[in-house]
């Protein structure tokens, strides 16, 4: 079974300020998606992004990514 990603490699994310974390607005690249689980276990999804402010990079897990972190621009 297939999952759906909100965000793929390449594509432009913002962390907004608003979000409460940070002074600025962040803006990041997703630089791998990975999905980990198995049949039964159900599957999980974690967004790796490199972050142009901060200077590094997370791993994101998709619950909270996919309700905190918003789509600039989609990878061509």
């Amino acid at each position: 079974m297939a999952i759906d990603n909100k965000f793929k490699v390449g594509d432009l994310v913002l962390f907004p300020e608003d979000s409460g974390c940070y002074e600025n607005d962040d803006y990041g690249i997703v630089t791998d998606v990975a999905i980990i689980g198995g049949e039964g276990a159900g599957l999980k999804r974690y967004y790796h992004i490199y972050w142009a402010i901060e200077q590094e990079s997370t791993i994101e897990e998709d619950s909270w990514a996919e309700h905190n972190i918003e789509l600039v621009a989609e990878a061509s």
